[in-house]
């Protein structure tokens, strides 16, 4: 009788376990946070990183970032609480330089790590799409969208209000690609810009346009970002990458590399005409 009240006893427990266990399931997935983009601090004692959560309500990634002294494992430190990407060290390392759309578009941020608020360093018409401070911190480079034959970036930010005015959605297109997965083509280019830092820690006045000459992404469509361009050294000197679009855009491989004063005061060089260096054909 005691033997049957055990094994009774068991196979409910048995039961009742089966009962909480189940599959891994697609939610999971989605649910788990994503760590990505370490960056070590210029004096090699912090690490900078983001981490991804999905918000399920809203169907969308929210990334922030974060802080980890690599002297005191464990004890992570939030920075953002408003979605924040795309991250970069002060030279010193006394501050943090990040991508936010806390303003309602997409501009470059200052964290102060002493303490303190971000401080809003771009306020463009323009969406940043990525960018890159210089060694010195006096100068940035970032990526804009905008319409080759615009001047200035309110031309662009006109075009674009004037398309959305029209009442026909027809386009025409004489040349690939027309599509990048699933954003259409609207006759806008990534184009390279830099601006001046002030005292004040904030970019004035209209940036300068770096890629504007030609016919190409910079950086390249729809996967490239700020490790595409690059400072000298000194600050002075820009280079990047680039693809000439023209005909052959949908079938090339090759990127060319430039170079181009960080001012602007010049056009960008080739300097691997003769070799189609990334060509990857």
């Amino acid at each position: 009788m005691k033997y049957r009240l055990l094994a009774a006893l068991a196979a409910m427990c048995w039961s009742s376990a089966q009962a909480d266990v189940r599959g891994l399931q697609i939610e999971d997935l989605v649910r788990m946070e994503r760590v990505g983009a370490p960056l070590l601090s210029p004096d090699g004692k912090k690490v900078l990183y983001t981490v991804r959560v999905t918000d399920m309500e809203k169907n969308r990634g929210v990334t922030n970032l974060w802080m980890q002294d690599l002297s005191k494992p464990g004890k992570e430190q939030r920075l953002t609480t408003t979605e924040a990407s795309d991250a970069e060290w002060s030279p010193n390392g006394d501050a943090v330089y990040f991508l936010s759309s806390r303003s309602g578009s997409s501009q470059i941020w200052r964290l102060p790590l002493q303490g303190g608020e971000a401080q809003q360093v771009t306020d463009l018409p323009l969406d940043v799409d990525n960018f890159r401070l210089s060694p010195k911190g006096d100068r940035v480079l970032f990526s804009l969208a905008v319409f080759h034959d615009c001047k200035v970036l309110q031309c662009t930010t006109d075009k674009l209000a004037a398309q959305k005015q029209q009442k026909t959605t027809g386009r025409i297109y004489d040349r690939l690609f027309v599509r990048h997965w699933d954003v259409w083509a609207d006759g806008r280019r990534a184009t390279l810009f830099s601006a001046a830092i002030g005292n004040d820690g904030k970019v004035q006045g209209e940036p300068v346009p770096l890629s504007l000459t030609l016919d190409g992404d910079v950086p390249s469509r729809p996967d490239g970002d700020h490790e595409e361009y690059q400072f000298s050294p000194d600050g002075k000197t820009v280079v990047f990458a680039a693809r000439i679009a023209g005909k052959t855009e949908a079938w090339s491989t090759n990127f060319d590399v430039y170079q181009v004063p960080a001012d602007g005061s010049a056009l960008p060089k080739n300097l691997t005409a003769d070799n189609q260096a990334w060509d990857t054909k």
